[in-house]
Order: C-alpha cells, then structure tokens, then sequence
C-alpha cells in the first residue's frame, strides 16, 4: 500500500459462510490477513464491472438470421 494512502475503519458484519471463506483463504498462506483478501476480492469486483460496462458499450444489434434467408448450396 502506498505512503500517501489514507487508511479508514469500516466495521463489517459478515455472513458465516464469508467468515469460512476468508478462513480459509487465510489457512492457504497466501495471504497475510483479512485485509489482503478483501483488497484483492474490490480489485476483482472493479473488473467485473469494467467488464461489464464494456459489454454493454461493444454489444451490437443483433441482426435476426432466418433459415429461409441463407443461400442454398
């Protein structure tokens, strides 16, 4: 985390079955504690909804294709 970051205090309550998950992400070793996990799950929230957004900019208009309308052989 950077220097000039300012750290906040948020109190959460979490569902049991979160509470499991961020244990047992823990018990991996690969995070150091609670913090790194939701740090990195906002990080892939945040591309889920650049994700998102893009997909509704690029989606096209369907142009219908009909059987009847394709070429013969």
């Amino acid at each position: 985390m950077k220097k000039s970051q300012a750290l906040t205090t948020l109190k959460l309550t979490l569902k049991p079955e979160h509470q499991k998950l961020i244990e047992a992400k823990l018990n991996t070793g690969r995070y150091a504690n609670p913090d790194e996990i939701i740090a990195e799950a906002l990080q892939l929230l945040s591309k889920c909804d650049r994700y998102q957004q893009w997909a509704i900019e690029f989606d096209p208009p369907q142009s219908p294709v009909r059987l009847s309308s394709r070429p013969k052989p």
